[in-house]
C-alpha cells in the first residue's frame, strides 16, 4: 500500500475483513484479544504457507533501494509482471474459506 513495499495489501485486506466478522469489542479482555490475534496470525500463516511471507517487496522479489513513490503506468506489461493477482486469490479464498463458512 502506499508503495511501501510491507505488508501485502491483499493480506492487509483479509486482516481487516477477519476484523469486522470476528474482531472484539472490549479491549480490556485480554482473553477476547488474544483470540483474535490466535485468528490472525494463523491467517497469515496459511498465507505465508504457499508463499513464505507476508511482505510485499519479498512477494514481488524487490530491494529496499527500488522504492519510489511514483506509480508504475498501468500498461499490459505491468500486468503481467505482477503476482499479485495471485495473492489476491489466495487472500480471498482463505477469506471464504476460514471466515465465511
Amino acid at each position: 500500500m502506499g508503495r511501501l513495499r510491507e505488508v501485502c495489501g491483499a493480506v492487509s485486506s483479509m486482516f481487516m475483513i477477519a476484523g469486522m466478522l470476528k474482531g472484539y469489542t472490549t479491549p480490556a479482555d485480554d482473553d477476547i484479544k488474544a483470540k483474535h490475534y490466535e485468528l490472525i496470525q494463523s491467517l497469515a500463516k496459511e498465507f505465508k504457507s504457499k508463499h513464505e511471507t507476508i511482505i510485499c517487496r519479498e512477494l514481488l522479489g524487490l530491494e529496499e533501494s527500488e522504492f519510489s513513490p511514483i506509480p508504475e503506468k498501468r500498461t499490459e506489461k505491468y500486468y503481467q509482471e505482477r503476482p499479485c493477482e495471485n495473492f489476491i486469490r489466495l487472500a480471498s479464498e482463505i477469506v471464504e474459506n476460514r471466515l465465511l463458512k
